[in-house]
């Protein structure tokens, strides 16, 4: 009997046997281990990658970054992330681009994505929930409201309890690309 333990294909285990004392566990009986969920952020700015990974990093996640579009698609197919966080204009495939290239591939079809960019055209909302984005998110964006929403696509558990002695988390994302 196989069972499968989160909806990716991540985490396998058989279970052929009854356990008992005097029965010990094969390693290819020994429950999976835990799976982290994985976050891929997709921005062609350094800077907000690296803000997204630190505040991302009291959460028990894995953070992949991609710098931009199309190697953001290739990480999303290759690594089968649990959520993408992606923003609309950078080189080498827009936000449009890979959004479409995400729900046309079978092994990304299905991965919530989150638009986070710093564009006001108030029509791209509705634009990019069309196509088939999860969440659309402007920059710049407070860090608790975008904890908010990754957490309603992936369980974000803290890696240690929180102690007295911790600086608090950065409270805004406010990094702006300078562009000529």
């Amino acid at each position: 009997m196989t069972t499968t333990c989160a909806p990716d294909t991540r985490t396998h285990f058989s279970h052929n046997s009854t356990l008992s004392p005097s029965h010990p566990i094969a390693a290819s009986e020994a429950p999976p281990e835990k799976v982290r969920p994985r976050i891929l952020c997709v921005d062609d700015d350094p800077d907000l990658l690296q803000c997204i990974a630190m505040r991302l990093s009291d959460y028990d996640v894995e953070v992949d970054r991609a710098y931009f579009g199309m190697q953001g698609f290739w990480e999303a197919v290759t690594a089968h992330p649990d959520l993408i966080l992606m923003d609309l204009m950078m080189p080498n495939g827009d936000g449009r681009f890979v959004l479409n290239s995400l729900r046309n591939n079978a092994a990304t079809a299905s991965t919530p994505v989150i638009i986070l960019t710093g564009m006001r055209d108030p029509q791209l909302k509705h634009q990019f929930f069309n196509l088939g984005a999860n969440q659309f998110l402007r920059k710049p964006i407070a860090s608790d409201d975008l904890l908010h929403e990754i957490s309603r696509f992936v369980n974000l558990q803290p890696k240690h309890p929180q102690s007295n002695t911790e600086l608090p988390p950065p409270k805004c994302l406010r990094f702006r690309k300078n562009r000529q």
